[in-house]
């Protein structure tokens, strides 16, 4: 059963779920009173805050967790560019000496 609530009994559940997320029996009761609905529509409010209050941690969490793949794949990215950067200057590096011994090879052959 759906239930449309006025603006204003939105407003004092709203007011009262803020209050005691889970308010008890005799909270209910009166909420009841006071808005003139029975009491079991005001525990479908209560678990409809439930269930956004638990698909807005699920977001939290999935935005977390995008964000630390991301700080990861970005971690990934700079190892590689690291990675071949030391491994061309390893290149560069092993030229050198082969140029060197070049040079001593000339240097034994011309003297």
């Amino acid at each position: 059963m759906v239930t449309i609530f006025t603006s204003y009994q939105l407003e004092e559940l709203e007011k009262a779920f803020k209050d005691a997320h889970y308010p008890d029996v005799y909270a209910r009761e009166m909420l009841s009173l006071k808005l003139d609905l029975p009491e079991d529509r005001i525990q479908e409010k209560e678990k409809e805050e439930k269930v956004e209050e638990v698909e807005e941690n699920v977001e939290e969490v999935e935005e977390k967790e995008e964000k630390e793949e991301e700080v990861e794949d970005e971690e990934e990215k700079e190892e590689k560019e690291e990675e071949v950067e030391d491994e061309e200057e390893k290149e560069e590096k092993e030229e050198e000496v082969e140029d060197e011994e070049e040079k001593e090879e000339e240097v034994k052959v011309d003297g």
